[in-house]
């Protein structure tokens, strides 16, 4: 991935926070975890990979947002 310029404390607190988020919610199906999270409802394990997936594309998407402002 290449280096991208944040361009406001503001925007590089937006994308920790949201990468904060997303290593906090793969913790929940890693080693040790995840044999918890296969015992979860199948509608509950399709629930948190689909949260994982909306905070991976909001993080590419702001970084892709901050790339074209750079461009531009």
């Amino acid at each position: 991935m290449a280096k991208v310029e944040v361009s406001s404390s503001s925007d590089r607190s937006k994308i920790q926070a949201k990468a904060a988020q997303l290593s906090a919610l793969m913790s929940l199906i890693h080693d040790a975890s995840l044999e918890d999270f296969v015992s979860l409802a199948e509608s509950d394990r399709v629930n948190i990979l689909w949260l994982a997936s909306d905070l991976a594309w909001e993080i590419n998407q702001q970084i892709n947002d901050l790339e074209k402002d750079h461009v531009d």
